[in-house]
């Protein structure tokens, strides 16, 4: 049964296979998830004695979806799952959902109630706020049907007042016995049914458009100017604004504009750190559901504490996410201010097509070819770093601005990329002051995510519950899966469960898995070796 869970079978396929009862499987489940989770702590407690003072790991966050656990409520459970994983042996040092089986909402809601906490509007100063309660979700949910009730209201006077034009004008005073096929020269004769649901049915999605467009952008004005026509009938103002928010972190300095008017930095999406919860969403209906925020930081000082005092240096491989780059740097802030710690901010083209990647690392390939010409007698890598961290330095004194200023605040983009990784960019909001440029050339070219997206392509591949579900126009785009689990606490067994079988039972095209890379382990781990001693 560990196997079939292992390698993407429903559970109702291993109900088929082994013939157990789904109560069976969930039991069995759960006594995987135990053993596996005492091997996992053991290990564990061994990093440390591990002799390594660098480390570069590697984090970011996936969304895993739950299906709606009762038909009169169709709205998706949608939890995140933080992995941190190290750079170079592909081992999982952390892999944490955003989900609490052992707090009840209630009891918790209740608990926040008798400490005044719901009366105080910012999270930060209540006495207990790490999960959503659903006065939290109501919260939420009330200014923007708010917003949505004022759009449709909006867009019905904008109708009515429309319709009232032509009316006047009598261009809508048509007969109907007019409209029929043959009659009306912009009709033809098999054309009754286009002429009659298609306009429809394209106001229906344009009216969901514009609406959508208002609620998600709140600090916006409708944008619709009743005052304004164009050949007698009323328009929009402007397009509907597209939803954006102010970046709180990091923000470029003065300097750093004027040194770089050229060169960009991604926007950290706010979005992603914060919990983005709207009425297409639901909490679960058991358990708790752990605020976003609480969970990356929890997730950093976890990682910290694996790894131990004794560590000398440590760059930070993350997402462009304003909410992991706080959590990095704050559960770390002793190593940052000692500067034995650096923050990579990775970003690329995650939408790129086989053909482009091919096309950017053959450009990459080319040019490093031609520096490896002239630079006969130096590996491939150590001429990639000089001529990056040389055109760095040169770029950077061309501008003439500082150092540590230039690379926190600019992504700048890589050469030499990978197929995984095309039009790669690094940022360095915190590090590269005190580096020398073959260093931080050489951060430049190993900072990626490949590792922890590697696994969480694992995980959707091997897992059934895990795969991405699909959203239905008819089902006004909630997203549902057939294999997708109805039990949250299946998203934190089941992502233990393969963190164990992904760091010591399944080995690489080297024969070795990530712990024997590591250094943890001298050999594979066997079924054998889970349940043999118990």
């Amino acid at each position: 049964m560990f196997s079939l869970l292992m390698n993407k079978s429903p559970l109702s396929r291993i109900a088929e296979i082994t013939g157990l009862s789904f109560q069976t499987i969930y039991d069995k489940i759960d006594f995987i998830h135990r053993r596996v989770m005492q091997l996992q702590s053991e290990r564990d407690r061994e990093l440390e004695q591990l002799s390594r003072s660098r480390w570069m790991v590697c984090t970011d966050r996936q969304d895993l979806t739950i299906n709606w656990p009762s038909r009169t409520r169709r709205a998706t459970i949608q939890l995140a799952q933080v992995a941190t994983v190290e750079r170079s042996s592909g081992f999982i040092l952390a892999l944490h959902s955003q989900f609490d089986a052992q707090t009840d909402a209630a009891a918790y809601e209740a608990l926040m109630q008798a400490a005044g906490d719901l009366d105080e509007p910012r999270r930060a100063f209540r006495t207990h706020g790490r999960v959503w309660t659903e006065e939290d979700y109501r919260s939420v949910l009330a200014p923007q049907d708010v917003r949505r009730h004022a759009a449709e209201q909006l867009i019905r006077d904008a109708v009515a007042a429309a319709e009232a034009r032509l009316n006047a004008s009598g261009e809508g005073t048509e007969d109907e016995t007019d409209i029929e096929a043959g009659k009306d020269e912009n009709i033809g004769p098999h054309e009754e049914d286009m002429f009659d649901e298609c306009p429809a049915t394209a106001g229906e999605a344009a009216i969901d458009a514009l609406i959508d467009d208002f609620y998600r952008s709140p600090d916006e004005e409708f944008p619709f100017d009743p005052d304004r026509t164009i050949d007698g009938d009323t328009i929009f103002a402007d397009e509907p604004p597209r939803p954006w928010r102010t970046p709180s972190f990091p923000q470029q300095s003065d300097a750093g504009a004027k040194a770089a008017p050229n060169a960009g930095s991604a926007i950290a999406d706010p979005e992603e750190a914060a919990d983005a919860m709207d009425a297409d969403r639901q909490l679960p209906a058991r358990g708790s559901m752990v605020h976003i925020d609480i969970l990356q930081y929890a997730h950093f000082l976890y990682v910290r504490r694996l790894l131990g005092p004794s560590i000398d240096k440590i760059t930070f491989c993350v997402d462009n996410d304003a909410g992991l780059i706080a959590a990095c740097v704050a559960a770390s802030a002793d190593l940052f201010s000692s500067r034995a710690a650096e923050c990579a901010v990775v970003t690329f083209r995650k939408e790129a097509t086989i053909d482009e990647k091919r096309a950017e690392v053959a450009e990459g390939k080319a040019l490093l070819d031609v520096h490896c010409a002239a630079m006969p007698l130096f590996p491939r890598l150590m001429v990639a770093d000089l001529v990056f961290g040389n055109d760095l330095r040169r770029g950077i004194a061309a501008t003439g601005a500082v150092q540590e200023g230039y690379l926190g605040e600019t992504d700048v983009p890589y050469p030499f990329v990978s197929m995984a990784e095309p039009g790669k960019k690094i940022r360095l909001v915190a590090g590269g002051l005190t580096m020398d440029w073959p260093r931080i050339a050489k951060t430049y070219r190993r900072a990626s995510l490949h590792p922890v997206d590697r696994v969480f392509m694992l995980c959707r591949r091997r897992i059934s519950g895990f795969e991405r579900g699909f959203a239905s126009p008819r089902r006004g785009r909630r997203i549902w899966n057939q294999y997708a689990y109805y039990d949250p606490t299946q998203i934190e067994k089941l992502g233990q469960i393969f963190r164990f079988y992904y760091n010591f039972m399944l080995r690489g095209e080297d024969k070795k898995t990530p712990a024997m890379r590591l250094g943890l382990a001298r050999g594979q781990v066997y079924m054998r070796d889970v349940f043999g001693n118990r």
